[in-house]
């Protein structure tokens, strides 16, 4: 298979193209023949550039051929070992082949036995626009959104090369595929790539608005040029550990993850559990009773099941056993997750991602009049999190849950409904405990669940905001109070969550409590 030809656009280099092509022809023909493994990638890549850099060094005025053969060498393991390069060597990839593009920029395939993924690294926005309906890599540019045959949760990775050969690579989790969520996912990406970066020096790029955000994290350097590729990882479960304490809503979303689990949507590796703090309970702040669902179990728990391993073990065994690949939901008050990073610092190395419930965006508070409860327990444990996490942190605040147009006519009458079956009939229970002695809400409000369901399906968070966020630890009146840098002084910690689509979290809901 030859490199596929692709039109000379008015702005690409003058180049001797033949050359280049022949060149770039006799690369192909030595990677087909010697690359059976991607195990082999950096080794004959490298060798095989060498080899035909030497047929054609006597000629010194091909300056610009040699400066894109010490750019491919310099680009090639940086990008595999930071997209695909881990899956590849454990599925047994398989090279497919290379295109050279005649501005400069190179298309790598690789292939896995189980279609696990495709490697592409291109360039020039103007060329990139395709889609690949047979593979799991897509292409495209800033100008087109998504194609409409990508799942839910890719990731945005944009790769710069400068002019001189300098490389860099970021990347950015999209939650679905609308236009906010995109210019978040590149927002977050060209503020991570830019450290990398001199800003001194010259990049190239046809796309304004990938322009714009650049230049806005590297002051005075003149962005020009960038690799864009969207990663799906489709066939890929997600691996997640759920963090929670003992109320009515962490029990509504573990119904949810456990029927995830069954379906093979997710990999449940571990629920772990914290207690309220001391000062709650001296506090007496208890809104779902004793025992959390609303003191209506009379019977004695069984915990003979329960593991003797803690949870702080549990969590850094599980997470750097499955280095980028485990999300931690955080229900409750985060002591556990703040003990795990302070004993095991490796643990944020090696973990995926955070799924958070608590705090607040806005001030208003439902513990005190402005912290929210999870936070308010343990302000301390959410501190060392923001202060010392480099990962995705996605952060459900009070005031977002308060959206909820769900109605409890709703749940009484539709999901309540559905053929009694014991997940039906333990959340029926626990709310005639909770709202007993209490005036009934009319809206639904299962916050905890919330949080649950976007790991679920990320379609389900309709806007978020990337940000820096702060917490309150010593205010008399403020204490828990999440403090969000709205002047954007400072580096952003967290994906602020602040609309969800409550109709896909019905269908949700509706479809996990079926029997």
């Amino acid at each position: 298979m030859e490199p596929t030809p692709v039109k000379e656009h008015n702005h690409a280099p003058n180049l001797r193209l033949e050359e280049e092509r022949a060149f770039v022809r006799q690369l192909y023909d030595r990677c087909e023949s010697r690359l059976a493994n991607t195990r082999d990638i950096y080794e004959s890549l490298r060798a095989t550039y060498a080899d035909a850099s030497r047929t054609i060094s006597w000629r010194s005025q091909q300056t610009n051929m040699r400066r894109r053969q010490q750019n491919f060498i310099q680009s090639l393991p940086r990008v595999l070992s930071l997209t695909h390069l881990k899956l590849c060597l454990e599925n047994d990839a398989r090279y497919d082949n290379l295109t050279h593009h005649s501005h400069g920029s190179m298309q790598l395939r690789f292939r896995t036995q189980n279609d696990l993924g495709t490697v592409a690294v291109m360039g020039d926005s103007e060329l990139i626009n395709k889609f690949d309906p047979n593979s799991t890599m897509y292409i495209g540019t800033t100008n087109t959104i998504l194609p409409a045959g990508l799942d839910a949760r890719e990731t945005l990775i944009i790769v710069l090369l400068n002019r001189n050969h300098a490389f860099g690579v970021s990347w950015a989790f999209m939650p679905d595929r609308s236009e906010v969520s995109f210019n978040a996912a590149l927002d977050i990406a060209c503020s991570q790539i830019a450290p990398l970066m001199n800003p001194t020096r010259i990049y190239y790029d046809y796309e304004q608005r990938l322009n714009d955000s650049l230049t806005a994290n590297i002051p005075g350097a003149t962005v020009k040029g960038t690799f864009l590729a969207y990663a799906n990882k489709k066939n890929m479960i997600k691996k997640v550990i759920v963090d929670c304490d003992g109320g009515y809503d962490d029990a509504v979303s573990l119904v949810l993850l456990i029927d995830a689990h069954k379906k093979n949507i997710i990999d449940l590796k571990a629920i772990t559990c914290v207690a309220e703090s001391q000062a709650l309970k001296a506090a007496e702040v208890r809104y779902h009773g004793h025992d959390g669902f609303g003191d209506v179990f009379t019977d004695q728990v069984d915990i003979s099941k329960l593991e003797k391993e803690h949870a702080v073990i549990a969590m850094r065994k599980i997470i750097t056993e499955n280095p980028d690949q485990v999300s931690v939901v955080c229900l409750g008050p985060l002591t556990n997750v703040a003990l795990a990073v302070k004993i095991y610092p490796e643990i944020l190395e090696s973990v995926k991602d955070f799924f958070i419930m608590g705090g607040n965006s806005a001030g208003q508070g439902n513990t005190t009049a402005q912290a929210e409860f999870n936070f308010y327990a343990d302000p301390e444990s959410i501190y060392i999190l923001l202060q010392c996490n480099s990962k995705p942190l996605w952060l459900f605040p009070w005031e977002t849950c308060l959206k909820s147009t769900i109605t409890m006519d709703w749940r009484e009458n539709k999901l309540g409904k559905l053929k009694e079956n014991k997940k039906i009939k333990l959340i029926s229970t626990v709310e005639d405990g909770i709202y007993k002695n209490k005036i009934k809400r009319e809206i639904y409000r299962p916050c905890d669940a919330f949080c649950a369901a976007a790991l679920i399906n990320p379609k389900i968070i309709t806007h978020f905001e990337n940000c820096h966020a702060d917490i309150e630890l010593h205010g008399v009146k403020t204490r828990g109070f999440v403090a969000i840098d709205h002047l954007r002084n400072n580096k952003p910690n967290i994906n602020l969550v602040s609309d969800l689509d409550f109709q896909e979290f019905k269908s949700l809901m509706l479809d996990s409590f079926q029997e």
